[in-house]
């Protein structure tokens, strides 16, 4: 679908970790992305991305880049973070926090980040630390008092860990939320990220629904591209109708 202008938030998750799901990158391919990214794109962090596409922006800004990366595994200390240095592009990581407690694997083999390496990637100028919840609770079908207790969790673990408070968050899934469930997340966070596979354009952007667009392994130099002018929509819209019959039983 013909794309439009404005902030693209690219969503990653593992990369080079040696798995073969979509959502597990190749750490050349990352990197050669990176590159065309550094080459090509206006690359932001969050925070400023989102000061300059707020309602109350003077002017349409120019089109913007933003890197999230989804989960907090030991990936992104290990091997995507000196790429990041290598072309000074800063990125967002929300993290679950849970599995870093836990210090147990995804449900697809990836370790989470230890708390020591999460501390590290606090402390570093390009990095901002999310939530992710603490659980990886599907907020669409979760009572409001199982989320609140969830999300106050990862908060108070966030802050202990990396000395901050984290101030966006991302759905997992990137399923949005009932109706009772996206209040708790207004009240706590000044954005949060869905799918979408769309641009977010400046005054029609709510901040607590950012669209953001996957890049996955099956996705050639041509799709990717596509993706960093915000196109391949409808490939999107067509994933979001599988997960919804995919997750229908899960909690997380």
């Amino acid at each position: 679908m013909l794309p439009t202008s404005g902030l693209v938030v690219l969503a990653y998750h593992r990369v080079g970790t040696g798995g073969t799901s979509q959502m597990d990158l190749p750490l050349d391919r990352f990197r050669a992305q990176m590159a065309e990214l550094a080459d090509s794109c206006r690359v932001l962090s969050l925070d400023a991305a989102l000061a300059e596409y707020s309602a109350g922006a003077p002017a349409e800004p120019e089109p913007c880049v933003v890197l999230t990366f989804d989960d907090g595994t030991a990936d992104f200390a290990d091997d995507v973070l000196a790429v990041l240095d290598d072309f000074d592009l800063p990125a967002t990581v929300y993290v679950a926090t849970e599995p870093v407690i836990a210090g147990e694997p995804w449900p697809d083999g990836a370790a989470p980040l230890s708390k020591a390496a999460l501390a590290e990637v606090a402390s570093h100028p390009l990095v901002t630390v999310g939530c992710h919840t603490h659980s990886h609770l599907l907020l669409d079908r979760e009572p409001a008092s199982v989320v609140a207790a969830d999300l106050d969790r990862s908060i108070e673990l966030l802050a202990e860990l990396t000395g901050s408070r984290p101030e966006h968050f991302a759905y997992p899934k990137a399923l949005a939320p009932s109706v009772e469930n996206d209040v708790l997340i207004r009240d706590r966070f000044t954005s949060a990220a869905v799918a979408g596979t769309r641009p977010n354009r400046a005054g029609h952007t709510d901040p607590y629904r950012l669209t953001r667009s996957p890049i996955q392994r099956s996705d050639s130099p041509r799709d990717v591209t596509h993706k960093l002018a915000g196109g391949m929509r409808l490939e999107d819209d067509v994933r979001r109708l599988v997960q919804r019959v995919t997750y229908r039983g899960a909690r997380t």
